[in-house]
């Protein structure tokens, strides 16, 4: 996955390229953006509020790495290892035994290939969506602590992709409903801190 990043694919998107410019920017800015805002929740790209996770994730290997190609694409790489490994354990859970070949599946898929070696964040978004799965279906087997890891990873697709938004509230409500008589049987204090984690991740 790591090999030849800067040699393949052979172009260097704008859209790309805004991920490390921004990180840069909140590194050299005390984390602040172009208005000034401290942490702010999302970029401006071009003419909307599009941008969000992705230049955050993007801070650390600026810093070690500066603005390069090779930094912006790494990070889409290790994250995109991370969502290969969070859709053979989400299997896992689900007792197939064939878990093992999702991993394997994600990572010959052509397009899921160009767009983990892209800076784009759309393959990011799908990725900490199987990570979200799989927190997921840890928690409704039985581990209601997880409930706050699928918050987690469900605000990091929410906020990596602005299709994202739309897959969560969808999943969300659909969960919400199909998993009623589960989440309302869990103790209060694991609902109270789930409550209060989404909250936060919200505001």
């Amino acid at each position: 996955r790591f090999a030849g990043l800067t040699r393949f694919p052979i172009y260097f998107f704008c859209d790309e390229a805004l991920q490390g410019n921004l990180a840069w920017q909140l590194l050299h800015n005390g984390f602040r953006d172009h208005t000034g805002t401290f942490l702010p929740p999302y970029f401006l790209n071009d003419r909307r509020w599009a941008v969000s996770l992705s230049a955050y994730a993007n801070v650390l290997p600026a810093l070690v790495f500066g603005k390069t190609v090779a930094a912006v694409r790494g990070t889409s790489v290790a994250v995109t290892i991370l969502g290969a490994a969070g859709a053979g354990l989400a299997l896992r859970q689900m007792r197939n035994r064939f878990w093992w070949t999702a991993p394997l599946l994600v990572g010959i898929t052509p397009l899921f290939f160009v767009h983990a070696r892209l800076g784009f964040e759309s393959a990011m978004m799908a990725s900490f969506f199987f990570c979200f799965l799989w927190a997921y279906f840890v928690y409704r087997n039985g581990n209601p602590w997880w409930l706050l890891a699928a918050f987690f990873f469900g605000a990091c697709t929410f906020y990596s992709y602005t299709a994202g938004q739309g897959v969560m509230l969808v999943m969300g409500v659909l969960l919400l409903l199909s998993d009623l008589r589960f989440h309302i049987r869990q103790k209060k204090t694991v609902m109270g801190a789930a409550l209060l984690l989404a909250a936060v991740l919200a505001a």
